[in-house]
């Protein structure tokens, strides 16, 4: 029997899909549907990339990992538990997108069941006493390599701990509960998927979590698989999370059921409401496992009610008089709400929140009942500063990403602009986390999208810098300060220029925000994608009239910049776009300077037959201009242009004038006359342009002329020029 097998299948979805023969991503065969839960739909597949070894697909449902930036999280989570090789833990492979769109994960095979269906399989034999230590020791080991990692898992219970027909215990679905928080009583569809019986006081709370939660889950897992029950089992969530802030664990151990006291004080250390008494580490609890393990032979356990102590039935008195208690403090709360203190309908609505917002209004309810016995004003002033006050609570709930409870304290009063104790602000920790829906509620309690406190950097640049293009989005539709600047003169359009966010290079520029501005060292948002080497960013901004001739303070063009760093396809987008080639940085280089025509031919085609202009200069013959005789033709000189029209000149002498110039050139490209021009630069520096032809045909020779009446010295330097516009290869 597979392990998957006792899952619910009743979950409405479609699952024609998963029908058995079906290919997914192409390399996954399904063979058959297990069953589906609260996160997904698990079938058993054939991995035909690996030796057609069966393997375990879990698809998620899309609502849970609904856009980019939630997949990236669960990537990084999968990424993060991929890494825990062990015996006792089942192997994550691999992780992808199906062609219906279900993220799905790729792991581990198990046949067998989970340890929910061991306990309360009435086809088998009950637990024996040694089995359940055996069962403890391995859940225990798994968890200790898991924590050594960093890794907590957060959501502990049977339904997680596989059994294999041969014995082997692996505990599953580590970090998933972090990265895909779904209501455990109520999903979005309304299906009933179970309650946390398992939740630690501080996972109620909403408080910093380390590895104790998972000795508190483990701890109640121990007390059902002695007893075939968990300790609470309140029918209500709001119940259930008072009975594991308040209630003691019941005393179970007696001679008629076979349990040994150490084994009950394990428990009771494991279930402590105060973490800090608690086992330190998983390494502790396993260290009282093998002190007791030889004596933990297969006794028989006999599943009676447990055996509740006088201490245990007065606590039940006590948990009377409290719901008698609780009536008359709701009558109160409407009070409260008319002050801000406590949201219009948080607290009776709250089963509508997802599980974060649950356990943390919860919470903050039974701590206030507690002293509304005696005093109204007191549990004003609870409420008051958990909800408002309480910065240390806001960050927490922002960095697990719980977006609703985020929200109701926003609406309680809490400053979306405060800072934690590093000085970040809430809505810079919502961007770093990728989170688009949490920026956005942030923004709309009030966050200042203008502020620019240590760096001078606005939100925008932050967004822009980190490569949020969500966040970008959310900003920009607030309309903030788009060309304001930071320290280093950057705006965010530089910053996302400088960081490859080809999407925020686009949105930012839409949106109006200056193309041109340098920053300190005197470079633009185009040099600064150049820099980066995102070609669609470059396209963008060349889209958007950037300035191709602008310098930095190194007399660096984007042109310069591409050549160097041996860019062909940004290059070549520059050249295109009209880049002057002839521009000299301060070293006197020009982009070709920086291409070798032997190792990269390529770009140094693009770079130097785009070069516009070809220069050819002829000294003036000391004994032509001095001879005053006749007329002398002087020596003819080749004038080429790589690609382009090339040909000769010459220029004739009378006496000491210069009386003609003749430039004949063959068109070897596909120009037409008005692309090419032809003109004699004289020693003054006075240009006389050469006439040509109406029009340039093909591998045709043109004459190119001039009637020049010019006294020249000795040693002139006569400079013929040909200019082709826009000609390349």
């Amino acid at each position: 029997m597979s392990v998957w097998g006792d899952m619910d299948t009743t979950v409405g979805e479609d699952l024609s899909m998963f029908a058995p023969g079906t290919r997914i991503a192409r390399r996954y065969e399904i063979q058959k549907h297990l069953g589906a839960g609260g996160m997904g739909i698990v079938v058993q597949a054939i991995d035909r990339a690996l030796d057609n070894e069966a393997i375990a697909l879990k698809f998620l449902y899309p609502h849970l990992v609904k856009d980019q930036v939630l997949f990236a999280r669960f990537r990084n989570e999968v990424l993060l538990t991929r890494r825990l090789a062990h015996p006792n833990i089942v192997s994550l492979y691999d992780f992808g997108r199906s062609e219906g769109g279900y993220f799905f994960i790729s792991m581990e095979y198990i046949e067998g069941q989970n340890l929910r269906k061991r306990i309360h399989d009435r086809k088998k034999d009950r637990l024996k006493f040694g089995e359940v230590v055996k069962i403890l020791h391995d859940i225990a080991s798994g968890l200790a390599h898991a924590h050594s990692r960093g890794v907590i898992h957060r959501d502990l219970k049977p339904d997680n701990i596989l059994i294999s027909d041969f014995g082997e215990v692996k505990v599953m679905d580590f970090g998933l509960a972090r990265s895909l928080w779904i209501d455990k009583g109520l999903t979005e569809t309304g299906n009933a998927v179970g309650t946390p019986q398992y939740m630690a006081p501080e996972q109620i709370r909403g408080d910093d979590l380390d590895v104790r939660c998972d000795i508190y889950s483990l701890g109640i897992m121990a007390y059902e698989m002695v007893t075939g029950d968990t300790p609470f089992n309140a029918e209500g969530w709001y119940e259930l999370a008072a009975q594991h802030l308040r209630e003691p664990i019941p005393s179970f151990a007696t001679k008629e059921n076979g349990i040994p006291e150490w084994y009950e004080e394990m428990v009771f250390k494991c279930c402590e409401k105060d973490r800090s008494k608690r086992y330190a580490s998983v390494m502790e609890f396993l260290e009282v496992l093998n002190e007791y393990k030889e004596e933990s032979v297969d006794t028989n356990i006999s599943y009676t009610p447990a055996v509740l102590s006088l201490y245990t039935k007065d606590v039940k008195r006590r948990r009377k008089r409290r719901w008698k208690r609780r009536a008359r403090y709701a009558a109160t709360m409407g009070a409260f709400a008319g002050a801000g203190l406590i949201v219009a309908g948080a607290i009776v609505g709250a089963v509508k929140y997802i599980q974060p917002v649950n356990q943390f209004v919860a919470g903050l309810v039974i701590q206030a009942e507690d002293a509304a016995g005696a005093d109204l004003g007191a549990v004003k002033s609870m409420l008051g500063t958990n909800l408002t006050l309480d910065s240390k609570e806001f960050f927490e709930r922002i960095a697990v990403e719980e977006v609703d409870a985020v929200k109701v304290l926003l609406q309680a009063g809490m400053s979306p602009d405060v800072r934690d104790s590093a000085g970040v602000s809430a809505l810079e920790r919502a961007i770093e986390s990728g989170n688009e829906e949490m920026v956005r509620a942030l923004l709309a309690g009030g966050a200042d999208i203008n502020e620019a406190p240590g760096g001078g950097k606005t939100p925008l640049m932050f967004a822009a810098e980190k490569g949020n293009a969500g966040a970008v989005y959310a900003i920009l539709e607030r309309r903030p300060h788009i060309n304001a600047r930071d320290d280093r003169g950057m705006t965010a359009l530089m910053h996302a220029a400088a960081n490859g966010n080809t999407k925020a290079v686009q949105a930012i520029a839409d949106s109006g925000a200056y193309v041109n501005p340098k920053d300190a060292f005197g470079y633009t948002a185009l040099m600064h994608a150049v820099d980066e080497g995102d070609a669609m960013a470059v396209r963008a901004l060349l889209d958007k009239r950037a300035d191709t001739s602008a310098v930095d303070e190194k007399g660096d063009s984007a042109l310069i910049i591409a050549a160097r760093d041996g860019n062909k396809e940004i290059a070549e987008l520059l050249v295109n776009y009209g880049a002057d080639t002839s521009v000299k940085n301060r070293e006197g280089k020009k982009a070709v300077d920086y291409v070798s025509r032997r190792s990269d031919r390529e770009l140094w085609n693009i770079v130097a037959k785009a070069t516009p202009k070809k220069e050819k200069s002829v000294f003036v013959s000391k004994g032509d201009a001095d001879s005053g005789s006749g007329s002398t033709e002087l020596q003819q000189t080749r004038l080429r242009a790589r690609g382009k029209p090339r040909g000769v000149w010459k220029a004739e002498l009378g006496g000491t004038k210069l009386v003609s110039v003749e430039a004949k050139v063959k068109n070897v490209g596909s120009v037409t006359a008005e692309q090419v021009k032809v003109f004699v630069e004289l020693p003054n520096g006075e240009q006389l342009k050469l006439s040509g032809p109406g029009s340039v045909e093909r591998n045709e020779t043109e004459v190119y002329t001039a009637s020049v009446d010019k006294v020249v010295r000795s040693s002139d330097e006569l400079r013929i020029v040909m200019e082709c516009t826009n000609c390349r290869n």
